[in-house]
């Protein structure tokens, strides 16, 4: 259903996104990125995740049960539980705080969970920092390093071209000064020629 869901939004990603968001709920904020998937990945985790609410595919009170039941199953510690039920606060996604369902306590080891759960400040639950805040902050952070190592490389890439464009005019300047020293040269030879063809005309004619 959460994959159909995220198509059309995340049409090449859907399936993957499925199985992120649904770990991340269900496992206690746990999002279970692969080594390989990218910030690209990561960010679009993080936006599905925030609009996963208008989906409506469970209802607030069924996954606060949900929730309660599976954590007792796998004696998830207390404190994670509690982080965990805040941030689904945060998305609007569980009923927890004084809308915690009764039947969320059906069982005795349900108990710690539940009370937990039910003892919520929904207010002060909304305006805390959870995790979905902080991969927002850390995807802000890397795409900012990124960038100023894409500038970095950049400068790094104008010197470099800089510095052979200089070498190259150097280079030229040599070549080209010869030439034009003998090129210059040549008039004055040319001048001291005729000067002395003319004393000797001089000479000649008695002059």
């Amino acid at each position: 259903m959460l994959r159909t869901a995220l198509v059309p939004d995340f049409p090449t990603t859907a399936g993957r996104l499925s199985e992120t968001l649904t770990g991340f709920v269900f496992d206690f904020g746990e999002f279970g990125f692969h080594h390989d998937e990218n910030i690209d990945f990561k960010d679009k985790a993080r936006r599905a995740l925030e609009g996963v609410r208008a989906y409506n595919l469970i209802s607030p009170d069924k996954l606060a049960i949900h929730l309660v039941h599976r954590a007792s199953r796998v004696d998830i510690n207390i404190e994670v539980f509690v982080e965990h039920t805040k941030d689904l606060v945060r998305l609007g996604l569980i009923a927890a705080g004084p809308k915690t369902p009764a039947t969320a306590f059906s069982l005795p080891q349900n108990k710690p969970y539940y009370d937990r759960m039910r003892g919520i400040d929904l207010d002060e639950a909304r305006n805390m920092k959870g995790k979905i805040q902080t991969l927002k902050t850390e995807l802000v952070e890397v795409t900012t390093e990124l960038e100023q190592l894409t500038i970095d490389q950049a400068s790094k890439e104008a010197e470099k071209k800089s510095a052979e464009d200089a070498a190259k005019a150097a280079e030229q300047a040599a070549k080209e000064a010869p030439a034009h020293a003998t090129t210059s040269a040549a008039p004055a030879v040319q001048e001291s020629h005729e000067d002395e063809m003319t004393c000797l005309a001089k000479q000649i004619l008695g002059g």
